[in-house]
């Protein structure tokens, strides 16, 4: 190919990649069009030259980021958006002026510049945090995709640039129209709006491919310290319990979005478990709206227990056994064609529940501190015992009865070794105190029988060996992580399966 028909070539590539991004770096540019070739990447840049002079594309440098861009050349499509005039700040300060409009989230994705924060220099440029990928596609895009009619009340906060011209209107008060020349061609900084808040939520929006109304709330101040602080602001704010949360799951049943159901079903459980009078549970979880009474067991972390066993997330010996047997176990039964038998999952957890309760009477309805079977380790690694003790259908769908006697004559198995209190805690501990006497009782009697030295060191060894296994007490140094639960998880079943399951 001679050196013409390939700086034709060259072209026609530059001018369709342009129409595809808009706007891109140099440096992308001729990484994506010549690769790692040198004779190309030197025909390259003299056909850049060629298309700038002819005035086909255009050549800027990126005011953030201090890159080379090439563009097309811009079209200017005139914009008018209708706003409501405010002014906010302080009454006796210098008020700062504000326009309050609605916008198509993919039209003003456009219309923004999203400014990633970065040191240039020494000095902070930027305001936008990185992509919360997990954020956005987990729940965001979930609730606008499966939600009947997605609405975000959040405002998106911008800031005007000097391009934006504002015209009051001359017939209604605080009404404002703002007027400005936008193209799709337009590199960042051209754009008319420097983007605040709200870069999860545009993002979620154009992910889902819906097109949804959000309102904006636009400052008249651009400087980019004031813009920091305003994203500051908007950003340190307390986020809402997980128990309130969850509990308004439960009042707004029949508006949440298919992608929240699951959970609402297991939040509904629980709460039917607290409000039950024959239920063990009854009037002890505590959260936002429950709070009379001995609460001892936090809401939101029995709703999350509950929610996992039903998904069949079992963890340690639990999987194994669901592994080993190829069916499901406990309340994964009560998941029917997709949907949740909340009726049925709450008796079932009544009954297994009052077993426990029966069980271990000394250990029920303690605070966290006294008892680590109310800790919110204790009953989820309840929670994944019961599964392993019950793996049948009948058993769940049977009598309640026979399903409570059922769980009550195995829990009675491993009753003598369980430390869930204080008290067993302290009681073992006066044993394991004598019992570390009685070793170090052995290595007197050695010396006084004449044993070789060789032989006492060993046995010194066993026995100082043996004293650190006594002197820890994992029931109660257990904690509520995915390590310290597993653990528990997998000591209730072994100690069940050494007493003859």
């Amino acid at each position: 190919m001679d050196a013409l028909s390939q700086e034709d070539e060259l072209r026609e590539q530059i001018l369709r990649r342009l129409e595809e991004v808009k706007a891109t770096s140099s440096d992308d540019l001729r990484k994506y069009i010549c690769g790692r070739s040198r004779r190309k990447q030197l025909a390259f840049n003299r056909v850049v030259e060629n298309l700038v002079t002819d005035g086909r594309v255009r050549r800027l440098r990126d005011e953030v980021t201090q890159k080379e861009m090439i563009t097309l050349p811009p079209m200017p499509i005139p914009k008018f958006i209708s706003a409501i005039y405010l002014q906010i700040g302080i009454a006796e300060g210098p008020l700062i002026d504000a326009y309050v409009f609605s916008m198509d989230a993919h039209e003003l994705s456009q219309l923004v510049q999203i400014i990633p924060a970065r040191r240039i220099s020494g000095e902070l440029v930027g305001i936008q945090r990185r992509y919360l990928k997990t954020f956005v596609e987990k729940k965001l895009v979930e609730y606008i995709t499966t939600d009947r009619n997605p609405i975000i009340p959040d405002s998106v906060l911008v800031a005007i640039r000097p391009i934006v011209d504002v015209t009051p209107d001359e017939e209604r008060e605080n009404l404002v129209t703002l007027h400005f020349l936008w193209s799709p061609s337009y590199v960042a900084h051209e754009k008319p709006f420097i983007l605040i808040d709200g870069q999860q939520r545009l993002e979620a929006v154009r992910r889902s491919g819906k097109h949804v109304i959000v309102p904006v709330i636009a400052l008249g101040e651009h400087d980019m310290k004031f813009c920091q602080k305003m994203f500051l602001v908007a950003n340190t704010k307390r986020t809402m319990s997980p128990s309130l949360i969850k509990e308004l799951w439960v009042s707004l049943r029949e508006l949440l979005p298919e992608a929240l159901r699951r959970k609402e079903c297991a939040a509904r459980i629980v709460s039917r478990l607290d409000e039950g009078y024959e239920s063990p549970f009854y009037e002890i979880t505590s959260s936002e709206a429950r709070r009379d009474g001995n609460r001892v067991v936090h809401f939101s972390s029995l709703v999350d227990s509950v929610l996992l066993c039903l998904e069949g997330e079992y963890i340690g010996r639990v999987k194994e056994k669901r592994d080993r047997i190829d069916h499901k176990l406990f309340l994964e039964y009560c998941v029917v064609r997709d949907r949740i038998d909340v009726d049925q999952a709450s008796k079932c957890l009544e009954a297994c529940f009052g077993a426990v309760k029966e069980v271990f009477a000394d250990a029920w309805g303690l605070s966290s501190k006294e008892s680590k079977l109310m800790h919110s380790t204790g009953l989820r690694s309840m929670l994944q015992f019961l599964a392993y003790v019950i793996d049948r259908r009948d058993q769940v769908y049977g009598s309640m009865e026979a399903l409570k006697k059922y769980v009550k004559q195995e829990l009675s198995k491993i009753k003598d070794e369980c430390y869930w209190t204080r008290r067993d805690w302290e009681t073992l501990e006066g044993r394991i105190r004598d019992g570390i006497r009685k070793l170090r009782d052995l290595i007197t009697r050695a010396r006084e029988t004449g044993w070789s030295g060789p032989d006492i060191k060993n046995l010194e060894a066993a026995i100082h060996s043996r004293e650190r296994e006594l002197q820890y007490i994992p029931w109660r140094d257990v904690g509520f992580t995915w390590r310290g639960i597993q653990w528990l998880t997998n000591e209730l079943v072994r100690i069940y399966e050494e007493c003859g399951s």
